[in-house]
């Protein structure tokens, strides 16, 4: 690997060639095999997704004033949603950007509500499988929680009668 800083710039054309030589390795996520990360359909739905997200690449949702269309997109989602949910008019929506971010707002959510009724001790936790997804222990540190793991069986739903061990669950926000 060089992960010198080179003494002089790339073309575009050599940048791509370099790009295409270190992707040679890559999984082919349109085959299908590569479940949970990127979902394949076909080519025309690639390519209508493609559009769309160069159409806004380089705009940011955190200025409406400047992308309102942005924010008429997210309230519209965020209303079909809450819609399909059966949210009242108390429900609240926020659109993130993949996995680990929307992990993280849920978790940070769930502490807030947990914090804001009562529900947290000295050392909140969260209870989750051992097939969770690591976002859920990159939020509990960033968010001071603890993670309590249990044992998933082959079938991949929490073995029966399995309690953290050693730790009570009073203090968890979320199972």
């Amino acid at each position: 690997m060089n992960d010198a800083f080179p003494k002089a710039g790339y073309s575009a054309s050599e940048l791509l060639k370099q790009i295409d030589q270190i992707q040679r390795d890559d999984l082919s996520w349109q085959s299908g095999k590569v479940f949970g990360i990127v979902y394949y359909l076909d080519e025309a739905l690639l390519k209508f997704s493609t559009d769309i997200f160069r159409r806004f690449l380089c705009e940011s949702a955190s200025k409406p004033q400047v992308w309102p269309s942005l924010k008429r997109f997210e309230d519209e989602i965020i209303g079909m949603a809450l819609d399909l949910f059966n949210g009242t008019e108390d429900s609240v929506g926020t659109i993130t950007s993949g996995g680990t971010e929307s992990i993280f707002l849920a978790v940070k959510a769930a502490r807030d509500w947990a914090r804001s009724n009562g529900f947290i001790g000295d050392v909140p936790q969260i209870v989750a499988p051992n097939s969770a997804h690591p976002g859920f222990d990159r939020a509990a540190q960033y968010l001071g929680l603890d993670v309590v793991r249990v044992p998933v069986q082959p079938v991949w739903t929490i073995a029966n009668g399995t309690r953290p061990e050693s730790r009570s669950l009073r203090g968890s926000i979320w199972l």
